[in-house]
């Protein structure tokens, strides 16, 4: 099972996504739900390394890809607004999956 939680706490102005496991839906390297949500989470990654390229992101991000498990973390200070704003959609997304395949994924907002 995939599991997916993100963090969006206003207080400390940070933001965290961290996603482990595998769908299990189909073999290694052909699972299409485990390659969905590695693709949107990667599209996370890009778009805030690009933005910070553009404008350099007011915090710390840290992104780090491993076999099975992803982390996007970001305490973004002046900038949550911004990078919360990449993150809305992915959500919407997550949430997608999870009504789809409730047997393979798990989204956990905390």
């Amino acid at each position: 099972m995939i599991e997916i939680k993100i963090l969006k706490d206003r207080k400390t102005r940070r933001i965290c996504v961290e996603a482990k496991g595998h769908a299990n839906t189909a073999p290694q390297g052909e699972d299409m739900l485990c390659a969905a949500v590695s693709s949107q989470l990667l599209g996370i990654s890009l778009a805030v390394a690009e933005m910070d390229k553009r404008r350099p992101i007011k915090g710390t991000v840290n992104i780090g890809f491993g076999e099975g498990i992803v982390d996007v973390i970001m305490a973004t200070g002046k900038d949550f607004k911004r990078m919360e704003n990449y993150l809305v959609p992915a959500e919407a997304v997550f949430d997608v999956y999870e009504e789809a395949y409730p047997d393979s994924i798990r989204v956990e907002l905390i």
